[in-house]
């Protein structure tokens, strides 16, 4: 136990209660924290975080209830949902007192100052203060309604009284891992006969002048009470010749008849009545005890009781239910009077051999563990320690017994438990140290234990680590090995490793290139293909390590490996061919490596025929061998795959490419504008559609060219190049009607937009066609043709109209053509003429509507 500083945290206390503060005291240490509610200086509550309610924790010590009650109280408390007050107050209890404010205020008071106890041997607390506050979260405020008031003054007091005590405790029993027994002390021998014994007996109690009426009291005759005196006399007990002796039995004995719970306890206890009276006997006659209150002589019982020689201290105070401190005191108090014994080393080492113990690893660890701290630490000890600790999961405890033990071994010439371990350490220890120092005896034990392949084994591992700090030291290490066995392909490879890290490259290929070649002699052709992948992992560009690879693998039926191996050097191939033709490389060297991909990319496509990256690295090449027939080809292969896979950036890149080559392929560029579509990239689709149209239409594939305009227009009806080229196709076709109606569209919407001349043509395309139909489109035309001040194209559409209107007898329309042409070229004399005519037409239709009687004028019906 660690000394209380009294200027720390008890100093913090103190001055709260001097200044009757009231508020929350937070003390922190690592990961625990208590909050201290104080009123005007006092405690009235504490709250912790590694422990549960302090309600909770005071019913848990509380011997005033049977165990199996409060643990039955708990569980249904945890079902109700309610809080430990409210829970508390609302259900049925053995006794009804157990629900009074000074029962519950008694118990919380006692576990708060057991708490208080501990806290003060935190050392390096953080505290913090709140004035005025307690915190609301915490379930232990609702308990403040106790009425508890503990002075810290008092609490800082018999903190520093117990410290002395532990002390003192500590002295007799070093450690909670002891074991204790109870001393069965023979009975002293007696060569008094028994008439002579109830003489003496006699005797003594007639110097007691008020003996009868006493043990009456107790309610024991007088012949019983000398009985039971005799039977103390003869095991040695008492003496039987001192008055006082008589009358401290006695006193004993009314404690035991007069108080019911301690009959109940001794009536229960696997010791006799007689042999606990000894017990207490000696106890108080050592002023280790006192008969009042009742609650210590309890408490001495619950101990003795708990006392099996098998149980050590933390034990029995989990099963005692009492402070830490009472327990350590009583124990030590029976341990002192001689009443119990600690037992030794060599008798806690018979202890695992009982059936009891035999399978229960955790109580046998604490053993083992107390028997070497009494100084027996044997090879026995050590080896079932470590075996122990390696299967609870301690590896650290494990380590370190493992180091011991192969020491031990060591010593014994016993190498193969040297060498199992020396090989624990290895694989448990964390610390870089422990595990080289591991490794040089693991050597050196095998060695000695004339495994010299295991040694060199070793040695490579060994390397390895030293290696991180020291690669010179590494490499001699290896040269040892490999002296005393020669050719270990560990050593190789990780002499190789060590080449590289030193940043020789050279030797390291070298090294590798050797290890391969010994493996392929001993047939180790995993090995073999493994030094090559060490050679790829120095020079990546070493297409000869990349093929053996891959051509390994196959052979070994591993396909899937060698597939993936000729992928990799495909695109290791790709990368580089691409390069070359950037910076315009030498041809023919570009032109070796594009027939070694094609290789490649052919046996990739033997084993995985739908493989896609190889039909781009084909392809790709092809193309740079200008070889555009068997890019074609594996290019339309591609792209039933990419369909599949539904890989659309990677679809439309090879569609691209296909139509670069194949300007003239309908369905693919069809296929990319329709994607584009799909996409919502309608620029890019519309000119896709475009393409496809023109091209079909210069080829006259009418039919292909109408569906590509359509679709255009499906996107984008206003488009007038569309329109144009659907109008011509119509027109193509035969297919005047649909022909007229389109170009009727296609002129009015360039007239909309101020593409005039379009405007003309479309109208003018009319006019070839349904010249008697449409008379309309010859005034569009002439109009179109004014606003562009071609007045002669201008005056011939308008002519063409004013006959085809004077044809109809459309003398007005006729009258604005002539005025339209004079206005454009006043000499015209067919104009002068058809607009005196059509004057003269509309005057006689103006006179003969004159002369039609009106119903405002009063005509009759004819």
């Amino acid at each position: 136990m660690s000394e209380i500083d009294i200027f720390g945290l008890p100093g913090i206390f103190q001055t709260i209660n001097d200044a009757e503060q009231t508020g929350t005291l937070k003390v922190q240490k690592d990961d625990k924290e208590a909050n201290i509610f104080f009123v005007k200086g006092n405690i009235r509550m504490a709250a912790f975080s590694y422990r549960r309610n302090i309600l909770v924790e005071a019913l848990i010590h509380c011997h005033e209830m049977e165990k199996e009650t409060i643990e039955s109280l708990l569980a249904k408390q945890r079902n109700s949902k309610k809080s430990w007050i409210q829970f508390w107050k609302e259900t049925e209890l053995p006794e009804p007192s157990f629900k009074d404010e000074q029962f519950l205020s008694q118990i919380c008071s006692g576990q708060i100052n057991e708490e208080m106890y501990d806290l003060f041997n935190w050392p390096n607390v953080h505290c913090e203060f709140v004035e005025n506050s307690f915190p609301s979260h915490l379930p232990e405020r609702e308990l403040m309604s106790l009425p508890i008031a503990i002075n810290p003054q008092a609490l800082v007091m018999e903190a520093t009284r117990r410290q002395d005590e532990w002390k003192l405790i500590r002295n007799v029993i070093p450690s909670n891992r002891d074991i204790m027994y109870l001393v069965q002390h023979a009975p002293l021998p007696n060569t008094m006969s028994a008439t002579d014994l109830s003489s003496m007996i006699a005797n003594t109690v007639s110097e007691w002048p008020d003996f009868f009426e006493t043990v009456s009291k107790v309610g024991y005759s007088a012949g019983k009470s000398m009985d039971l005196l005799a039977e103390l006399v003869k095991n040695g007990t008492i003496q039987g010749n001192q008055t006082r002796e008589f009358k401290r039995i006695f006193l004993i004995v009314a404690v035991l008849e007069t108080n019911k719970a301690l009959s109940a306890m001794i009536s229960k206890s696997r010791l006799q009545k007689e042999i606990i009276i000894k017990i207490l006997f000696l106890l108080h006659s050592q002023e280790k005890i006192n008969l009042e209150p009742s609650s210590e002589i309890s408490k001495v019982i619950t101990i003795i009781n708990l006392i099996n020689g098998l149980r050590d201290f933390d034990e029995i105070m989990e099963q005692a239910r009492m402070p830490a401190f009472v327990l350590m005191s009583i124990s030590a108090s029976l341990v002192a009077a001689e009443i119990a014994r600690l037992k030794t080393a060599e008798e806690l080492l018979q202890l695992p051999a009982l059936d009891v113990l035999r399978e229960d690893t955790k109580k046998c660890i604490r053993i083992y563990e107390r028997v070497e701290e009494l100084g027996s630490k044997s090879l026995l000890t050590v080896q079932w320690l470590a075996y122990a600790y390696e299967a609870s999961g301690l590896t650290g405890k494990a380590v370190e017994k493992y180091r011991e033990l192969g020491s031990l071994c060591m010593e014994s010439n016993m190498y193969a438990e040297a060498v199992s371990a020396y090989r624990k350490i290895v694989d448990f220890s964390q610390d870089d140290q422990i595990q080289l120092e591991a490794y040089e005896k693991l050597i050196t034990a095998f060695n000695k234990w004339g495994k010299k392949d295991k040694a060199a084994e070793i040695s490579a591992k060994y390397a390895r680590k030293v290696s991180v700090t020291d690669k010179r030291k590494a490499i001699l290490v290896l040269d040892n090995a490999n002296r005393n066995y020669p050719s270990s392909p560990s050593n190789l490879e990780l002499m190789a490793t060590l080449y590289l890290e030193m940043g020789d490259k050279e030797n390291a290929i070298q090294t590798y290139g050797i290890l391969a070649n010994l493996m392929r002699k001993q047939e180790d052709f995993n090995r073999c293909l493994d030094a090559y992948r060490k050679i790829l992992a120095i020079d990546s560009a070493n297409i000869k390590a990349h093929l053996e690879l891959a051509r390994g693998n196959i052979e070994l039926g591993k396909i899937p490996e060698g597939v993936q191996q000729y992928k990799e050097l495909g695109s290791i191939l790709h990368n580089y061919v691409q390069n070359m033709a950037k910076q315009n490389t030498d041809r023919n060297s570009m032109k070796n490596l594009c027939e070694i991909l094609v290789d490649v990319c052919d046996c990739i496509l033997r084993h995985d025929i739908e493989n896609i990256p190889a039909r781009e690295w084909l392809t790709e090449t092809y193309i740079l061998l200008e070889d555009e027939h068997n890019a074609l080809s594996i290019l339309r292969e591609l792209l039933v795959l990419l369909q599949k896979t539904n890989t659309i950036d990677k679809l439309l890149l090879y569609l691209r490419k296909t139509i670069l080559l194949d300007p003239d392929d309908f369905r693919s560029r069809k296929m990319l504008a329709d994607i584009l579509l799909k996409q919502q990239k309608r620029q890019a689709a519309i000119h896709e559609y475009m393409q496809l149209g023109t091209r079909s239409y210069e080829k006259n594939d009418l039919r292909r060219a109408r569906e590509a305009f359509d679709s255009i227009l499906n996107i984008d009806p206003f488009n007038l190049t569309a329109r144009q080229r659907r109008s011509e196709i119509l027109d193509a076709l035969n297919l005047q009607a649909k022909a007229v109606d389109e170009y009727r569209l296609v002129g009015y919407l360039a007239k909309a937009i101020g593409m005039l001349p379009e405007a003309i043509q479309a109208f003018s395309h009319i006019a070839e066609l349904a010249a008697d139909k449409e008379i309309w489109c010859f005034k569009e035309v002439a109009e179109l043709c004014e606003l562009l001040q071609e007045n002669r194209k201008a005056i011939d559409y308008y002519k063409n109209y004013a006959m085809r209107c004077l044809t109809h007898g459309n003398f007005g329309e006729v009258r604005e053509a002539a005025c339209r042409i004079l206005a454009l070229n006043p000499q015209d004399r067919e104009a002068q003429l058809w607009k005196l005519q059509s004057d003269q037409k509309l005057n006689l239709l103006a006179k003969a509507l004159q002369e039609i009687p009106s119903p405002e004028r009063g005509g009759g019906e004819e």
